[in-house]
């Protein structure tokens, strides 16, 4: 089983019981970034920290820089009148998922799970499957490609269309090696 790490992050102060894996605790609230709009950014109901402030506060508490991280959520979450953004967003070695307040940019939960090793792209993993196939990315449709995990292992999942026919596999993200192949 994959490790995972929780973290509450509503109060600065360090913690005894953190584990020695987990991220380093940051105060947040002063290094981040400026809320949007102007005026002051406590006004009642304003969304004084916009999506993109959110995921540069939840980059920045993980350690990542924006060039490594894809985020494949962002969205704005309502919770006993409480507005935030509810993030996703994963690097080559590992998963992470926050909630940052909207109105005090605070971060109210993160989560980091560490991935297995990754030295092959989305892009190579796909051409990886159509050599395999015979084919070349002109002569195919991909109805599915995306980035998976299971047991800490992180593997590619492909479907795509070519001539009437359906192809589908699973490539090892470490290795490139084909884990699954069906075509019918």
């Amino acid at each position: 089983p994959t490790p995972t790490q929780s973290a509450a992050v509503s109060t600065p102060a360090p913690s005894p019981t953190t584990a020695p894996t987990a991220p380093p605790t940051q105060s947040v609230s002063s290094a981040a970034p400026s809320p949007s709009g102007s005026g002051s950014g406590g006004q009642h109901g304003a969304n004084a920290y916009d999506a993109e402030a959110c995921q540069q506060i939840a980059l920045q508490h993980a350690g990542v820089s924006a060039s490594q991280a894809v985020f494949t959520k962002t969205e704005l979450e309502h919770d006993h009148g409480q507005k935030y953004y509810e993030l996703e967003f994963y690097t080559a070695s590992a998963e992470f998922e926050y909630k940052v307040d909207t109105t005090s940019g605070t971060i109210l939960e993160a989560e980091r799970k560490d991935l297995g090793a990754v030295n092959y792209s989305l892009e190579e993993a796909k051409s990886i499957a159509l050599a395999h196939a015979g084919l070349t990315a002109d002569q195919v449709y991909f109805d599915k490609a995306e980035r998976d995990e299971d047991d800490g292992q992180v593997y590619y999942e492909l479907e795509f269309v070519a001539g009437g026919h359906e192809y589908e596999y699973e490539i090892d993200a470490a290795t490139g090696a084909i884990l699954k192949y069906e075509h019918d």
